[in-house]
């Protein structure tokens, strides 16, 4: 009898382990959106990049684009506050949610793999409240860059 219980324990205990390792990557919150875009521009890695973009460039001009730098050490500076969601539509006149996020960063030489540039950076960050691109959680639409001298 606690032969039988503790075998059915450590069952229990292997599959809660197992299902608790499983990596499943968090596309809800826009600080992590921006991070796991930015590894995907560091790693060029086209298919998480055009999962996280709202409207993404082809590979090709995604490649040509990030051949030269990509962005790390980020830190986001400010969101829109999280009952704040706006509202608008997409060029499609589709209903989207919105909410601006700024945030700072290094520019990396990829040749080099040093820094080169510190960079200030905005982006507006949309989810679809309903339809086929609901479930994709939020996603950048528009973003700019901008070199800070120092």
């Amino acid at each position: 009898m606690k032969i039988r219980y503790i075998l059915v324990l450590f069952i229990i205990i292997a599959v809660i382990m197992l299902a608790g390792c499983t990596e499943k990557k968090d596309f809800s919150e826009p600080a992590t959106v921006i991070n796991q875009w930015a590894d995907a521009i560091k790693k060029l890695d086209y298919t998480t990049y055009r999962r996280i973009e709202a409207f993404p460039k082809s590979e090709r001009s995604f490649k040509k684009m990030y051949d030269e730098y990509f962005i790390e050490n980020i830190t986001v500076t400010e969101v829109d506050p999280v009952d704040d969601v706006q509202r608008g539509k997409d060029h499609n006149n589709t209903p989207i949610e919105f909410k601006n996020v700024q945030f700072m960063a290094n520019a990396v030489n990829r040749s080099t793999g040093k820094p080169y540039q510190s960079v200030m950076g905005q982006v507006k960050m949309i989810r679809y409240p309903e339809g086929n691109k609901s479930e994709r959680g939020w996603m950048l639409s528009n973003r700019t860059l901008v070199r800070i001298n120092q």
